[in-house]
């Protein structure tokens, strides 16, 4: 991981946005995503990935709920490779954290994902 993405998830550590078990989580995430997909997150391909996860993980400390996500926009990432791989990732990603992420929160951030990973492997499915 880029450390221009470490730097992001410093920033929002000393403002007080997320906290040191957010980060480590959201460190912990990319890393096994770059290790799963065979691919390097930089601040091109990953800044709405982590940015998005750490503002996640935080809002659901808050209680703050969010909006599903379309069930079209669902539809689409199915055919994505990284789709079957988000289970795995969700659970060891709860490992590190005190609380489960709600389906809402895993479909945006599967959304990212998807997106991060397609892009990269230019899927054009």
């Amino acid at each position: 991981m880029e450390q221009s993405l470490y730097q992001r998830l410093d920033l929002l550590l000393t403002a007080g946005q997320i906290n040191q078990t957010i980060k480590e989580a959201v460190v912990d995430f990319a890393l096994a995503v770059e290790e799963k997909f065979k691919l390097q997150l930089n601040e091109e391909n990953a800044v709405m990935l982590i940015t998005h996860l750490a503002m996640a993980l935080a809002r659901i400390l808050r209680g703050e709920e969010v909006e599903g996500l379309a069930e079209e926009a669902l539809d689409e990432l199915r055919n994505k490779k990284a789709f079957q791989e988000m289970p795995a990732l969700y659970l060891e990603l709860e490992k590190k954290l005190t609380f489960t992420i709600p389906e809402a929160e895993k479909n945006y951030i599967t959304l990212h994902t998807c997106v991060l990973v397609a892009n990269y492997l230019n899927e054009n499915e």
